[in-house]
């Protein structure tokens, strides 16, 4: 499960890689974006706070933990908690498409 919040920060300017000691370039991850103040600033508090508890708190749901690992058997992806992330991506997309074209306007 892929979610590339990157684009968030690229669209208002933010940069989302960071240099190491040897010079070497990374893309920061979804465990680091998450909580950057911007984000929150950018999709608002209570959503950052959604994707917090649902992707990767161990005392939330740790969804992406669970599923990058195959900790998750096929009935899991039918729980709340997952249909509460397919809808809260949704309303991002719709969020994020109507100010889009608000702004063309």
């Amino acid at each position: 499960m892929k979610i590339q919040f990157d684009i968030f920060f690229y669209e208002s300017g933010k940069i989302v890689s960071c240099i190491d000691s040897e010079g070497i370039q990374d893309e920061k991850n979804l465990n680091s974006l998450l909580f950057i103040q911007e984000f929150e600033e950018l999709i608002s508090e209570d959503i950052a706070f959604d994707l917090q508890g649902l992707l990767v708190e161990r005392f939330g749901s740790n969804l992406r933990n669970r599923i990058a690992h195959g900790l998750m058997g096929y009935e899991s992806f039918f729980s709340s908690e997952l249909i509460y992330l397919w809808w809260l991506n949704l309303h991002i997309c719709c969020v994020y498409k109507l100010h889009y074209l608000r702004a063309i306007e």
